[in-house]
């Protein structure tokens, strides 16, 4: 066999139009793919802001139920706050972004106190079509085993 004709079989399957189709193929296929990923990526991310958000809302907990006095609102909320911004994914957020809230303060021993907690979350696929941030909210409650509350 000669040289030409090798060359021929080789070239025969693009001689019939199909050049190029597989570029136009992964045209097609790679957005769809990245928006995939993309959204994998804010899933992960939504999901480790969620874990640090409730492990701060419980440390929150945990404070109010050693010190349940009405007073302890503010106390709270920066506690839950700072929490929150020590996580090294999330350092960027500003804290008077996350909405920090307690109910039962000032009820006796045994009664439940409950922190509530929410911050925003942008999302990639968000920011591309101008989508509004996603609220992440917990919740944690514990009993009141510390000091009495003050009348």
């Amino acid at each position: 066999m000669t040289t030409q004709r090798r060359r021929q079989r080789v070239a025969a399957p693009y001689a019939s139009g199909e050049r190029g189709a597989n570029l136009v193929e992964m045209a097609l296929v790679l957005p769809l793919l990245m928006m995939f990923l993309m959204g994998v990526l804010d899933f992960g991310r939504a999901y480790y802001s969620y874990v640090t958000l409730t492990n701060a809302a419980r440390e929150g907990a945990r404070f109010a139920s050693r010190f349940p006095y009405q007073g302890n609102e503010e106390v709270i909320g920066a506690l839950v706050a700072q929490r929150v911004v020590q996580e090294p994914g999330l350092s960027n957020i500003p804290t008077e972004q996350i909405i920090v809230s307690s109910t039962g303060l000032g009820s006796p021993k045994g009664s439940p106190v409950t922190v509530a907690a929410a911050l925003p979350f942008d999302t990639f696929v968000g920011q591309m079509f101008g989508f509004q941030p996603l609220q992440i909210r917990t919740e944690a409650t514990m009993r009141i085993f510390g000091v009495d509350a003050l009348p």
